[in-house]
């Protein structure tokens, strides 16, 4: 399946850096290889602009967004690699801080996908409509100033 097109270019909206700053310890992830990282992060994308394109207020690609975006996709990130690549049960109790992160960044989505919340940044390929007042011509002057 190939990786929707979540930005101008198609990257992920997070990077591991991020992930180590927002999601998941890099000693945790040490030992898994690079392109798995990313491969979880272009997913955890990807369910992100989907949540945000849901109500039509968001419209992809986006060409930009802040740091808040990329947390959000962090800890959806951070909970997939818990469970799928360092192997921890999810059913099991004592993983309910990973559930639950990832559980508020997917109702943080939703909000911003309602309109209740604004990100810091974020520009997507909404067009701009510039409105101006009204204007009027004539072909010849009549001294008015």
């Amino acid at each position: 399946m190939a990786l929707l097109d979540v930005t101008s270019t198609g990257d992920a909206l997070a990077t591991r850096d991020d992930l180590a700053l927002h999601g998941i310890s890099s000693q945790i992830t040490e030992s898994i290889a690079d392109a798995d990282l990313d491969a979880m992060l272009a997913s955890a994308s990807e369910e992100a602009a989907g949540i945000l394109q849901s109500s039509g207020r968001v419209k992809l690609p986006l060409t930009a967004w802040g740091a808040d975006l990329k947390k959000a996709v962090c800890k959806l990130a951070a909970w997939d690699i818990m469970t799928s690549l360092v192997g921890h049960n999810p059913e099991d109790a004592n993983n309910f801080v990973w559930r639950d992160r990832a559980a508020e960044a997917r109702d943080w989505l939703e909000k911003v996908a309602r309109g209740l919340i604004m990100p810091v940044g974020l520009v997507d390929a909404t067009p701009t409509v510039v409105k101006t007042g009204s204007v009027v011509v004539t072909e010849t002057q009549r001294g008015w100033r």
